[in-house]
């Protein structure tokens, strides 16, 4: 999933990413790009973190796929 993404695939391109987006000099349209990316990447990580959290506590539900790629807990 991560690869699928465009532009921010892993955590040190997101905090590079973040630095450009708050420097003074970077464009209102590359800070709205960056920020898309960012949104993607840190939802996909974080149900990441918690698939990791549930299954070791013993509290993972399955995930499903549902129409549009969507993953979701059922």
């Amino acid at each position: 999933p991560y690869a699928d993404l465009e532009g921010i695939r892993e955590g040190g391109m997101a905090a590079e990413a973040f630095r450009r987006a708050i420097q003074r000099d970077t464009a209102e349209a590359e800070r709205q790009v960056i920020a898309a990316q960012l949104k993607r990447y840190c939802t996909l990580d974080t149900q990441a973190m918690r698939t990791v959290r549930d299954t070791l506590t013993g509290t993972a539900r399955p995930v499903t796929r549902h129409p549009g790629g969507q993953r979701r807990r059922t």
